[in-house]
This record gives structure tokens, sequence and C-alpha cells, in this order.
């Protein structure tokens, strides 16, 4: 596993989008790079948080998580994109 940081810069790859699974909040295309970027197997991509498996992100996630996540389960066209992530000890 990486060194723990506290902010990432999270990039959602075109590789992200094909191997991501619509529903599926362990198998989307934003846990894939999240997991890429913090070398954390377990990352659930949920409301209204996205935890990790030591970690836990709260707060309002970006609106554009909130639509990529949308359009991406409903079968919908999305594109690669970058946001910013920052964790917080909760245990």
């Amino acid at each position: 596993m990486k060194p723990l940081l506290t902010k990432y810069k999270i990039k959602v790859t075109k590789t992200d989008i094909k191997r991501g699974k619509p529903g599926v909040p362990c198998a989307c295309p934003i846990s894939l790079a999240i997991s890429r970027a913090t070398g954390m197997k377990r990352v659930y991509v949920s409301d209204p948080s996205i935890p990790l498996h030591n970690y836990r992100y709260f707060g309002n996630k970006p609106e554009q998580i909130e639509d990529f996540i949308e359009k991406f389960d409903e079968g919908d066209k999305v594109r690669p994109f970058s946001f910013e992530l920052e964790l917080s000890e909760v245990w």
C-alpha cells in the first residue's frame, strides 16, 4: 500500500470507465481510480461519503462526481475527469 496522504488528485480514466460496473459502489470507475491513487483495495463510492479501508472522506462530494455516477449508472456516455479527494481518519 502507498503511504497515505490527506489530499489526492484523482483521475478517472477511459480504462476506469471501461472496467467499471454500473450500480456497483466498489467497482465503479471512481472507486477504481481512488483505489489506484491510494493503493487501497476496498473503496466504495456511496452517499454521502467515500469509505476506504481505514479512512473515510466526509462532506459533500463534488457535484461532478454525483453527475458522473448518475449518468454512468443509467448507461449514459461519460468522459474521463479529475477531482480532489481529501481523506480524514475516523477510526
